[in-house]
């Protein structure tokens, strides 16, 4: 079967970041590297991504950050091994909280374009 395309949705900026993200599905807690973040959700680079719609709760450290950003996100799309050049979930944020959201967009909106 041929690879799905993405049609791409996203109409915040996102920009490249390598920070491990630890995630909790159920009673499994498990941890992958984020490869880019916008203010809307970000990619998670995974050999086992979980399925489209998965709801799930995720903790970050922004860089130079002392505390987490914690919040809950779902699954918009994923990318199985050997279907694209990365696998991955791509995750869209419930509302973060205030704090969480000032921080993020903060964060984004110091780096370079």
């Amino acid at each position: 079967m041929p690879p799905r395309q993405h049609i791409e949705q996203r109409t915040t900026r996102r920009i490249p970041l390598r920070v491990q993200v630890t995630y909790q599905v159920m009673d499994d807690f498990l941890s992958d590297y984020l490869a880019n973040l916008s203010a809307g959700g970000m990619f998670i680079t995974s050999e086992r991504p979980l399925p489209e719609g998965t709801r799930f709760r995720l903790s970050f450290l922004l860089p130079g950050d002392t505390a987490p950003v914690r919040t809950y996100a779902t699954v918009r799309w994923s990318v199985r091994p050997g279907e694209g050049p990365r696998s991955g979930m791509g995750v869209q944020f419930d509302p973060l909280p205030d704090r969480h959201r000032e921080r993020v967009e903060g964060w984004l909106e110091d780096q370079p374009d």
